[in-house]
């Protein structure tokens, strides 16, 4: 047999490997920890949303649909950690909302339903997701989220990201540089 297909079988074995889901005692129980950083100011308020592998269609979209929620003023030194005892073993996801105004919703550049083609629609307040240490301009899937509780104590760390705060600006710049050049 050569060994270009030698190869080709080890990583396809590999990559069956990789995509098995992971299998956790759901009877056992663990504490996970989050650990929220980066956040811009302390107006408003922190929402934390976990969902579960049950609820993933949900994912991030739906907070009230969440296996656990919670809602915590925003703190002055710009991070805060939340304990959750007791959570049972399982595949879960969180999302983050730093909810600058406390409408109890992420809010954006422009209303919904209304578009320019070149200012894009970008939230304004801050967000972030567990598995996640990139702002990223489109929402994850469950899957590309998600992680394992498989311990009896477990640390996740978010970082909190505010897309149009960094980009923002160059979207309104450009348009205007445009405008004035012709």
């Amino acid at each position: 047999m050569s060994r270009k297909y030698i190869l080709l079988i080890v990583l396809f074995a590999v990559y069956c490997s990789s995509t098995v889901e992971k299998k956790v005692d759901p009877t056992q129980k663990g504490e996970l920890t989050i650990k929220i950083s980066g956040l811009r100011n302390n107006k408003g308020h922190v929402q934390i949303v976990l969902y579960s592998d049950y609820m993933e269609s949900s994912f991030p979209l739906n907070p009230q649909k969440g296996y656990i929620s919670y809602t915590i003023p925003a703190n002055l030194d710009k991070s805060l950690s939340v304990s959750i005892p007791d959570l049972p073993y399982g595949k879960y996801a969180i999302a983050v909302l730093h909810d600058e105004n406390s409408n109890g919703k992420l809010d954006y550049t422009l209303p919904e339903n209304e578009c320019l083609y070149f200012v894009p629609r970008w939230a304004v307040e801050g967000y972030g997701y567990s598995s996640y240490n990139r702002a990223v301009v489109t929402q994850p899937k469950f899957g590309d989220a998600s992680f394992y509780l498989d311990s009896s104590q477990q640390n996740i760390e978010l970082n909190v990201f505010y897309l149009y705060a960094r980009y923002g600006l160059l979207f309104v710049l450009v348009p205007i540089g445009l405008a004035a050049s012709q």
